[in-house]
């Protein structure tokens, strides 16, 4: 049980950072690849970019977060 609540709380922690975003297409390319899950072309389908176009958006979000440790 304790794991399941240390793994909650990652959870929301990541969250939180991917909704310190500015971008809007940032925030929703790590949201639908990381908390729904949803491979790169189920993201690319639903927010309407190529994958190409998407790994660019993700990478530049991930260089904008701060590093977890």
């Amino acid at each position: 049980m304790q794991e399941i609540a240390k793994l909650k709380c990652q959870k929301l922690e990541i969250e939180s950072l991917i909704n310190s975003l500015d971008n809007d297409l940032q925030r929703k390319v790590l949201i639908e690849h990381y908390s729904h899950g949803y491979k790169w072309d189920k993201v690319a389908d639903n927010l309407g970019y190529s994958r190409v176009y998407l790994y660019k958006v993700h990478k530049k979000a991930l260089e904008q977060l701060p590093p977890m440790v």
